[in-house]
């Protein structure tokens, strides 16, 4: 048999705690968070023999093991395996890659959440058990750590018409998503991994509503505010001035596919208010009724049937005089010549000018309100070249072509 000896320091009074046949002990009679040291001897027909080596150990609580943590958007629940003898559990955490763990709470149960998560985010948790030694906490060791990641933030879902039959669908960029469910009047119509998604062969004219939710692995982020968009024409494109006068504006666009007409707007400054002026079916417009010398600006939207489409870009173009043209120059005499030029509509008069030889300066030989005047006092063999521009008086100013 074996003769088991406790004492609670090493060099201290040893006491008898039992003599077993077996070669192993179990002291039910340690007292919590207390260190004990324990020695052996055999006996052999009632001969004691030796004490061993002394070992030693301290009354502990044991660590909690299966942690587990699962995850509902923005609630963590966690549980673990009951510690025998433990009076409560203390929960800690810690985000991302972080070391640093903060106390979440404690509790006397095997069970508990934490609520308030941010998304798209790593927690990390570690529990262990306490037992009052008066009214001090002693712990146990901290279970093994056990991670989990909260789901992706629900992305920001914006539509627009395309044309009459396709709407485009965008979305921000969510941390961490691996792709995207788009619904389509709450049925789930594509599974993609981009930011973008066009959507065809919808109906003119009718609403559609659009949801999206982020995806990480098996996290689902909430869906998306609702957005709603309906298929409208597009907007014209390459609007171009072909004609400029002084009381008139002309300009042309590209077609829209199935266009029944058009609404051609204006206004006088870009950011303005603007006014329609007219519904044409044609893809070009001439404004008759614009002043002279004034700025414009031109939008155009395509109908077809009664769905109005989107407007344009703005085309921007300013009310001037042409220039004159078909100058003719004729020598009348030794000394003088004579300029005859084509009118130009709207001008109230024309200014003329000359430079002699090769010189690049002009200078102003008159203005007229005819459509040709003569030269006198020239200079034999010399060059002379000459310009001519309409103008149209605002007030008293001349505003020139």
């Amino acid at each position: 048999s074996y003769e088991i000896w406790r004492s609670t320091s090493l060099n201290g009074t040893y006491s008898l705690q039992t003599i077993t046949s077996e070669t192993q002990f179990i002291d039910t009679k340690a007292l919590f968070n207390t260190t004990y040291f324990y020695k052996v001897r055999a006996i052999e027909n009632s001969i004691k023999g030796s004490f061993s080596n002394t070992i030693s150990d301290k009354t502990i609580l044991l660590t909690p093991t299966n942690l587990s943590v699962s995850i509902n958007l923005t609630t963590s629940s966690l549980s673990w395996n009951s510690v025998e003898g433990a009076a409560g559990y203390e929960i800690s955490y810690s985000k991302g890659t972080s070391t640093t763990y903060y106390v979440l709470k404690s509790v006397s149960s095997t069970t508990t959440t934490h609520t308030g998560l941010s998304l798209n985010t790593k927690y990390n948790y570690r529990v262990r058990a306490y037992r009052m030694s008066g009214t001090i906490k002693i712990y146990s060791s901290y279970s093994e750590v056990k991670s989990i990641m909260t789901p992706p933030q629900a992305p920001t879902l914006k539509v627009v018409s395309k044309d009459a039959s396709t709407l485009v669908l965008t979305w921000n960029s969510i941390q961490n998503a691996t792709a995207y469910e788009i619904y389509q009047d709450n049925v789930l119509i594509d599974t993609i991994n981009s930011l973008n998604k066009e959507i065809t062969g919808l109906q003119i004219g009718q609403s559609y509503q659009f949801k999206l939710v982020a995806l990480n692995e098996e996290l689902r982020s909430t869906a998306s505010s609702v957005v709603t968009g309906t298929p409208i024409p597009r907007a014209p494109i390459e609007l171009k001035m072909i004609n400029i006068n002084y009381n008139n504006l002309s300009f042309s666009w590209s077609p829209v596919e199935n266009a029944t007409s058009y609404e051609v707007y204006r206004s006088t400054s870009l950011s303005g208010t603007y006014t329609l002026l007219s519904t044409v079916s044609e893809t070009q417009f001439s404004d008759l009724k614009a002043s002279f010398n004034t700025n414009y600006y031109y939008k155009v939207r395509a109908i077809v049937g009664l769905i109005k489409g989107d407007y344009s870009n703005s085309i921007q173009a300013k009310t001037s005089l042409q220039k004159p043209l078909s100058i003719q120059l004729a020598a009348t005499s030794a000394s003088s010549s004579k300029i005859a030029w084509l009118a130009v509509d709207g001008a109230q008069g024309y200014e003329i000018s000359y430079a002699r030889g090769t010189s690049t300066s002009f200078t102003v030989l008159r203005s007229v309100t005819t459509l040709n005047t003569t030269h006198t006092g020239l200079i034999l063999n010399s060059k002379y070249t000459y310009r001519i521009r309409a103008y149209r008086l605002v007030g008293t100013t001349r505003i020139y072509s």
